[in-house]
């Protein structure tokens, strides 16, 4: 079949081929509409609004003239309520297609976006048009204006919705969702209702959405082994998504316990919760080992008092200090990191002066004998050793007497956030450290995660309920903390309407912001979508009816450049295919296509 908007041969499901008894008597239903110049984004829409059956009679028996609202300030007089009404007549009288040439121009000057001739979404114009329609209907006269409150409850939410917003539209379309959202840091809470007028929910395949990544969780006591743990991210997910998942394998939290995770192999690069796996992920590949990470558990910070006659300290402020344990005959060599090496974590006051944090990791193997401490990466000046030298403390200078080594002793490390240490210890110094050991989801996690680009329904939904992590692309203000922050989002369904349009999310944006389309199949029932188990748990037994029965679809074909879009619909008992102008009974298995964007559901009456 030719395409006009995308100059590309489109393929579209098979008509029958029997002939069938009854159908000339009854044409209703089967009227295509005539593409005027890339509107079958429009088209598409309009033929599912059109078999929408409470929607259709609400405009075709002039139901809504009773409920103009041509004094509402942000609708259109009634313009488009009036010329979408005669559409509905117009699509429904038998005809064999449409020219919405008038429906179009009555558009055009209160959608701009769709007034061109260049390729459009059809979910955005059907959500478009749908708001238009209920501003131009909404039977609520003078809209009192009201500060939105942070309602926690269901019912005073969707009331409170109900004061400004009452129209067909609601009534038809509209459901609620539930929204948790938990401060990455301070762990605060906030609970949200919101109306939503479509469910949209991801569709990538698992291989696609996580990857597994491995991490050696190395404790504060030496003499415990090593763990190797393996689970599975979010793709794209915070570093503190990974930790807080490492957390919770573990049985505790942030508040008890305090880790810092590394790159493996790549001690000098401490990951904060700016870096998203996918960074981690790049960097190891650039350097052609896998995303493993190291976790290093370390005590909590201790506040060091401010002296009389010093400035005032810097709140809240913390350095972290990584800490490469080495015998003292180990100095003279090369400072590249060994596999071998004990390594510890330390989170100072930033406060602290460089002495302090000498006696600070002296007192980590009390035991042994602390023989100097050595800056990376910034030496001391007229000093015998090779390597990068600081500051040192027993035999180490020749100068220690000198005023400015002193002053260089007592200096403060706050000029630094991560700063990496070689501890060169007495001969004595042995820690014993346990062999590393396996932790069950290693076996657990071999699985391969699944590739494939066949998705069905069901897992989509359940995927949208799972819990994110907000980036600080798109970040959540915290009440408590002041500022904002990569929380933790949880979606749930709440209130179902009586027609669920369901999107799926085949179009996103990567890294760089270009848009792309993801190629997978849904396979999604055209009978009996049970939502119940896509409810919140709060309410999943209390609602009476969740089952829906397809009856539209819009299909995108095609690339996000050179696509193309039709639909499907039910009517009469029978499915048919509308493209643009063209209609063809098909099959009802063939109403379930790979190409579906939009999915239009009717609940089951009881």
């Amino acid at each position: 079949m030719w395409c006009p908007d995308s100059q590309r041969t489109v393929r579209c499901p098979q008509p029958l081929k029997a002939t069938r008894q009854g159908t000339a008597k009854n044409k209703y239903g089967r009227t295509g509409i005539m593409n005027l110049g890339n509107t079958c984004y429009m088209n598409s829409a309009l033929q599912c609004l059109s078999h929408t059956k409470l929607l259709r009679e609400y405009f075709t028996r002039d139901h809504y003239v009773h409920h103009l609202n041509s004094n509402n300030p942000i609708a259109f007089g009634g313009e488009i309520a009036s010329v979408f009404a005669q559409l509905m007549k117009n699509l429904w009288a038998g005809n064999s297609y449409v020219i919405p040439t008038v429906f179009r121009r009555t558009l055009a000057p209160h959608m701009e976006a769709f007034a061109s001739v260049q390729q459009q979404d059809a979910q955005e114009f059907l959500v478009y048009l749908l708001d238009a329609l209920h501003e131009e209907v909404n039977r609520v006269i003078d809209k009192p204006y009201i500060n939105k409150p942070e309602i926690q409850e269901a019912a005073s939410s969707w009331d409170h919705h109900l004061i400004r917003n009452q129209s067909a539209i609601v009534d038809l379309f509209q459901g609620m969702l539930k929204s948790i959202l938990e401060c990455d840091t301070c762990h605060k809470v906030s609970v949200a209702f919101d109306p939503m007028m479509y469910f949209s929910i991801p569709v990538q395949c698992e291989a696609a959405l996580y990857q597994y990544i491995t991490v050696a969780y190395r404790p504060l006591d030496l003499s415990l082994p090593t763990t190797w743990f393996r689970f599975k991210v979010l793709r794209g997910g915070s570093v503190t998504q990974a930790t807080r998942e490492l957390y919770s394998i573990l049985g505790t939290s942030s508040s008890e316990q305090t880790i810092q995770l590394y790159l493996h192999h790549f001690r000098h690069m401490p990951l904060t919760e700016d870096n998203t796996m996918d960074q981690v992920s790049i960097f190891a590949a650039n350097h052609s080992i896998d995303p493993v990470l190291e976790a290093y558990e370390h005590l909590p910070v201790k506040k060091n008092p401010t002296p009389k006659g010093k400035e005032k300290p810097v709140e809240n402020m913390t350095i972290l200090a990584q800490v490469i344990h080495r015998r003292a005959e180990e100095s003279d060599g090369d400072d590249d990191d060994d596999d071998e090496d004990v390594v510890t974590i330390i989170r100072v006051d930033a406060n602290a002066t460089n002495a302090e944090l000498y006696d600070l990791v002296r007192d980590e193997f009390e035991d042994s004998t602390l023989h100097s401490l050595e800056f990376e990466r910034e030496a001391c000046y007229d000093c015998p050793r090779s390597h990068s030298l600081m500051f040192a403390f027993e035999d180490c200078c020749s100068r220690q007497q000198d005023p400015q080594y002193r002053k260089r002793k007592e200096r403060s490390i706050l000029s630094h956030k991560h700063i990496r240490l070689y501890a060169y210890w007495s001969s004595s110094f042995a820690p014993t450290q346990s062999p590393d050991v396996n932790h069950s989801s290693v076996t657990l996690a071999s699985r391969p995660l699944s590739s494939s680009t066949t998705l069905t329904l069901d897992y989509c939904l359940r995927q949208h309920n799972t819990t994110e992590q907000l980036d600080w692309h798109n970040p959540w203000y915290c009440p408590d903390c002041k500022t904002e922050r990569c929380a933790f989002k949880t979606l749930s369904l709440w209130k179902l309407p009586k027609y669920l349009v369901i999107q799926l999310k085949k179009f996103s944006f990567n890294s760089h912001g270009i848009r792309r389309k993801i190629d997978a199949q849904i396979i999604y029932p055209t009978k009996g979508l049970d939502m119940r188990p896509y409810l919140d748990s709060a309410v999943r037994d209390s609602v009476d009816n969740t089952i829906y029965d397809l009856y539209a679809t819009v299909l995108h074909h095609g690339s996000v450049n050179m696509g193309h879009f039709t639909s499907t619909a039910k009517s009469n008992g029978r499915w048919y295919y509308f493209d643009d102008d063209v209609v063809e009974e098909i099959r009802e298995e063939d109403a379930v296509d790979h190409s579906a964007y939009l999915l239009f559901y009717e609940k089951r009456e009881t």
